[in-house]
């Protein structure tokens, strides 16, 4: 069991009513902060966990709650108030369950009477008290109505949640409308089982299920909810088709449904069947990676049966021909046809384009298509009329299509087109000059999302564009990741125009340093959210400190910098207690204690990765990639042997 004593029930219980869990094992292990806020809200529930009078007797929440700072002090010392803390949940203060706690037998009273020791007897009456507490969840469950009105569970990252805290969760929770599990890889099929099998999942309406290692999803083919499931998310995973589609048949209601990097193991009998059974209520489709399954026979039911679709990503499938989605989806909004890599220009020089006008969304990464096919997509004459054909398209990406970068002008003609009402761009990895970046600082007035990636960029034909008070106010998402020639003007530009950001990404880039990060960090304040600064070495822990203080960060990445050390990461605990992502890898003079010292003062449960490759191996070696396995491995500098 994860969740052996009361004590740790208590904060099982505080953080489901938040929708976290905390990855821990003593209460010990939580800030100051949390133990504070799990008391008050034991206070504040009437939930069996305590016996208000004693604890009221033993400990006054008066100390640090509702009291001036000034106050605080005086009335007890924060070590005073710690320790009260600490014995308040190792006391008996907490509500014992009169059918498993017995009282001591009198031939046990008269032994520890007779016998000559009396610290050993102190020491046996201690243990027996402690064994009181240890109650087990199954029989505490039944007294408490902790759970009773929880209709939405999000769990995300958490090594606590396992199959038997599911079980016990199942008994004593409502009927649960949203559930969400993420990277969580001690459940199986079995824990969401209990969940199905006790009838609490009967009115469900979301279900999301990501990155869940051992979970295959046996279990949802008795998963009947009536009707009221609208949307399933199932990402990352091995699924069971057979059980998929027994779902599919309880829940023919369902309208969006998310299979984004899936397999499906075993034999896939027909992917036909999922617009075959949706049929019209099917709004949203994320196929999952698929190779040749029939996949002829899945577009022809999806022109037959789904009229109403809005939305379908295609990434990584092989399909061949989508001629018919004009006609079939005219209401089509996303489209997504990355690593499509049998669409190649030819089909798109048909005389009859096979993307709908309504398509707001265009996706076409990685495709094998040259400028022209793309000109005749995106950029106006491509109609006998001069017409543009995508009129209403707001987001694009090209991501990776080496066209581009040889053939300047079709950037000039998009950007001319639809400049004017481009919310986002993505042109990553792509080797595109200056030069043919300069369409969007003169066309592109409606930016909030600018993605690119070249080293051949220095930025300078983008200055325009964030020296324009309504673009840099506008912009929310940017990275240039990789642009390596980057020059710092326009990283100053950026950090003094731009004061809405909420994501950057600067990875890889040598200009940036703590002078543009304090400046940033001066013009965001209120807005910046996630920021990556992987390998920016010229960055120190002044300018970490500088977006920790001013900035309420919930990730940040400064991996592979050797200029961070323990002061970054003790600012970042102290100053951003919303803090949930923290990327430290390749940080030499980092110390895991200081890794445990954020886990323990940011309130929200926090993932960090931290891998320092060179730490513990020999002083005349140096570590280096294994791309085959991907772990970090130790060569000798002189014989070169692993």
């Amino acid at each position: 069991m994860y969740v052996k004593s009361l004590k740790q029930l208590a904060i099982f219980a505080f953080a489901f009513n938040y929708d976290k869990l905390y990855s821990i094992t003593d209460f010990d292990e939580l800030s100051l902060q949390t133990r504070e806020q799990i008391v008050q809200w034991l206070f504040d529930h009437d939930t069996g966990l305590l016996d208000r009078e004693i604890l009221e007797s033993r400990y006054d929440k008066r100390a640090w709650v509702g009291s001036p700072a000034e106050n605080l002090a005086a009335t007890r010392p924060v070590r005073s108030r710690r320790q009260s803390l600490k014995n308040m949940f190792t006391s008996i203060a907490f509500r014992r369950n009169d059918q498993n706690t017995t009282s001591r037998s009198p031939e046990s009273k008269n032994s520890c009477d007779s016998t000559s020791d009396a610290k050993s007897c102190a020491d046996q009456e201690k243990a027996e008290e402690l064994d009181e507490l240890e109650l087990s969840i199954q029989s505490y469950f039944g007294k408490t109505k902790l759970f009773a009105n929880i209709t939405r569970l999000t769990v995300t990252k958490s090594l606590m949640l396992c199959d038997e805290v599911l079980q016990c969760f199942s008994e004593q929770c409502g009927y649960l409308r949203n559930v969400t599990f993420s990277h969580c890889q001690y459940i199986t099929d079995e824990g969401f089982y209990y969940l199905v099998s006790n009838g609490r999942l009967c009115q469900l309406e979301t279900l999301t299920v990501e990155s869940c290692n051992n979970f295959c999803g046996s279990c949802l083919a008795k998963l009947d909810t009536q009707g009221h499931i609208v949307s399933i998310c199932l990402r990352f995973l091995r699924l069971n088709w057979k059980a998929f589609g027994s779902f599919l048949n309880l829940n023919s209601g369902l309208q969006s449904v998310d299979l984004r990097s899936s397999w499906f193991m075993g034999h896939v009998e027909d992917v036909a069947l999922i617009p075959a059974i949706l049929g019209q209520n099917l709004v949203c489709l994320v196929m999952p990676k698929t190779s040749n399954h029939r996949l002829e026979l899945f577009m022809e039911s999806l022109y037959r049966n789904c009229e109403n679709l809005r939305k379908l990503d295609l990434t990584s499938c092989n399909v061949e021909d989508i001629s018919e989605l004009q006609d079939c989806c005219p209401v089509l909004e996303d489209l997504d046809l990355t690593f499509c890599i049998k669409l190649q220009s030819d089909y798109f020089k048909s005389t009859r384009l096979p993307i709908p006008p309504s398509v707001k969304r265009l996706g076409l990464g990685s495709l094998n298509i040259d400028t022209e096919c793309l000109e005749k997509l995106l950029a106006k004459g491509a109609c006998e009329d001069g017409s543009s054909v995508l009129t209403n398209l707001t987001h694009v990406n090209l991501n990776g299509i080496e066209a581009t970068a040889y053939d300047t002008t079709f950037l000039k003609q998009m950007c001319r087109s639809l400049g004017h009402q481009l919310v986002s761009i993505s042109l990553n990895h792509m080797e595109l000059p200056d030069v043919a970046l300069k369409p969007i600082a003169g066309h592109c007035r409606a930016l909030q999302t600018l993605h690119i990636s070249s080293r051949e960029m220095t930025g300078e034909t983008l200055k325009p564009f964030f020296a324009k008070e309504h673009n840099a106010h506008l912009l929310k998402n940017l990275s240039l990741m990789c642009c390596y020639k980057l020059e710092r003007g326009l990283l100053e530009l950026v950090g003094d125009r731009c004061d809405s950001l909420e994501k950057v990404n600067l990875s890889r880039i040598q200009t940036v340093d703590d002078e543009i990060l304090q400046l940033l960090a001066a013009k965001c304040a209120t807005t910046l959210k996630k920021i990556s600064l992987g390998a920016c070495r010229q960055v120190t822990d002044y300018g970490v400190a500088c977006l920790a203080v001013n900035c309420d960060l919930s990730e940040i990445n400064i991996a592979g910098n050797n200029n961070i050390t323990n002061s970054s990461i003790k600012t970042l605990a102290r100053c951003c207690p919303t803090l949930t992502e923290l990327y430290i890898s390749g940080c030499s003079k980092i110390t895991p204690e200081t890794v445990t010292y954020i886990r323990d003062q940011c309130i929200s449960r926090v993932y960090i990765s931290h891998r320092n490759p060179s730490n513990g191996i020999e002083p005349d070696s140096f570590s280096a990639f294994n791309i085959d396995s991907g772990e970090f491995v130790a060569v000798s500098a002189e014989t070169g042997i692993f």
